[in-house]
């Protein structure tokens, strides 16, 4: 009998999100005759850890887990808490990030994911070793595996469109050569990753999301419905990670002329992010009753469009 390969998957949390719930539809087409597969999570919680299948064994990085949640709300404290406190030294890895953010030298998002990286060296590795290492989860896992992780092949998996925006080449690029393959979701993103890496042009594939009804049905049927359950106009309902990235804000005024065209409309939102984010959409809501009451009035709508 043939032994199984060993498969070690790399997340985050199992909270509700795409990533996630991409990862559950994944993992219920894979062969467990095939494969032994271990799940490691940054955090080993979330809405969506209990619906992992019962063969995927599930372990939880036991150093620096809160490195993978940070956000820029929060970073400082959490660098501060899990790696300064620990270690001194790791200011002068900071620094040099630190003073190009305060004086605006370059991309933030570049700079904060490269400080990240910078930090992220001084993870420890993981003891066992693979057959396949699969970074699902994006950016951060794909840098973990391809420092810390030991396997005889490593795949990347991408979520996001490289380009938009454009990345720093001087940290992915290592990273995506380092990788015996790197998955995209789309055939437009993997024709992008192949223009912009022509080098690496054999490395990359397209593997589109796996929608499984099924879950979709279930997860439909779980928990409580709407609270409201006397309102009868339309509802427009929301689902999935909230950041600043989706655009939840454009929402905003459109409700609003939704709302003064006379229909009666509620937007509900399922899902939970950035606290930064989900603050704004609470601050939102004030905005959307000024709105309207200024969209009231023809003249100062004429000027709104």
């Amino acid at each position: 009998m043939t032994p199984k390969q060993k498969l070690l998957i790399i997340g985050i949390t199992m909270q509700p999100a795409g990533t996630e719930k991409s990862f559950l539809s994944f993992a219920s087409c894979l062969d467990y005759e095939k494969y032994d597969v271990t799940l490691l999570l940054a955090k080993k919680e979330g809405m969506f850890l209990s619906m992992i299948p019962e063969q995927i064994r599930v372990i939880e990085m036991e150093d620096y887990a809160d490195m993978f949640t940070l956000h820029g709300g929060n970073a400082m404290r959490v660098i501060w808490n899990s790696m300064v406190k620990k270690n001194p030294a790791v200011l002068f890895d900071i620094l040099p990030f630190a003073v190009k953010i305060a004086l605006h030298m370059g991309n933030r998002a570049d700079l904060t994911m490269g400080m990240w990286c910078k930090l992220a060296k001084r993870f420890p590795d993981i003891k066992e070793e693979y057959d396949i290492a699969l970074a699902y989860w994006g950016d951060k896992t794909m840098f973990y595996m391809v420092d810390h992780v030991r396997a005889k092949k490593k795949i990347a998996w991408l979520h996001f469109d490289y380009t938009k925006p454009q990345r720093d080449d001087t940290l992915y690029e290592p990273a995506f050569a380092a990788c015996d393959y790197t998955v995209t979701v789309s055939g437009p993103i993997e024709q992008s990753m192949k223009a912009h890496f022509p080098h690496l042009a054999d490395k990359i594939v397209c593997m589109e999301n796996i929608n499984d009804p099924r879950l979709i049905w279930d997860l439909a049927l779980r928990g409580e419905t709407f609270p409201d359950h006397h309102f009868t106009g339309k509802r427009i309902l929301t689902v999935g990670r909230i950041a600043e990235q989706k655009g939840y804000d454009m929402a905003v005024e459109v409700l609003s002329r939704l709302r003064r065209d006379g229909y009666d409309v509620r937007w509900y939102i399922i899902g939970s992010g950035e606290p930064e984010a989900e603050e704004a959409i609470e601050q939102n809501e004030q905005r959307i009753a000024e709105l309207e009451a200024k969209l009231a009035d023809p003249a100062t709508y004429a000027d709104q469009t």
